[in-house]
C-alpha cells in the first residue's frame, strides 16, 4: 500500500495552519520570552533553511571577505548571517554583512543583464 503525498496545501492542512497561526497569535508565553522559545513555531522546512544557511556560513570562515546578498526581503538571512558570524568569529571585525534590495523590482535594465527572462524592468526575482 503507497502513501500519496500532495504537493498542494489541501484544506485540512490549511485549516491547520489557521488554527496554528491563532494558537501563536494568542501564545501564554510571555512577550519577554517568546523570542527565545521560537523553536516551538518552527516548521521543518524554516529549521532546515536555517541548519543549511548555519553550514554556508561555515564554509567561509576561513575567506576572508564580506557577505552580500541582493534581494534581502525581510532580512532574515542577514539576520541569521549575522548571528552565525557572533558565534563563529566572534572577534572578526572586518567580516562585513551587507545586504541590497530595491523593494520594487528593477530599476532599469542594460543589454550586459542579458536575455534571461528575469532581467526585466521591474523584475525582483
Amino acid at each position: 500500500m503507497g502513501i500519496k503525498i500532495s504537493y498542494h496545501s489541501s484544506e485540512g492542512v490549511r485549516s491547520s495552519r489557521e488554527r496554528f497561526f491563532k494558537l501563536f497569535k494568542h501564545c501564554p508565553i510571555p512577550d519577554n520570552e517568546l523570542l527565545s522559545n521560537l523553536g516551538l513555531f518552527l516548521r521543518r522546512q524554516s529549521l532546515a533553511r536555517i541548519l543549511f544557511m548555519n553550514d554556508l556560513y561555515k564554509k567561509i570562515v576561513n575567506v576572508p571577505g564580506i557577505v552580500v546578498e541582493f534581494g534581502v526581503r525581510w532580512g532574515q538571512t542577514l539576520a541569521l548571517f549575522e548571528s552565525f558570524r557572533g558565534l563563529y568569529e566572534p572577534f572578526n571585525q572586518g567580516r562585513k554583512i551587507v545586504g541590497f534590495d530595491t523593494f520594487k523590482g528593477f530599476p532599469s535594465i542594460d543589454s550586459k543583464d542579458g536575455k534571461a527572462g528575469i532581467a526585466l524592468r521591474g523584475g525582483t526575482q
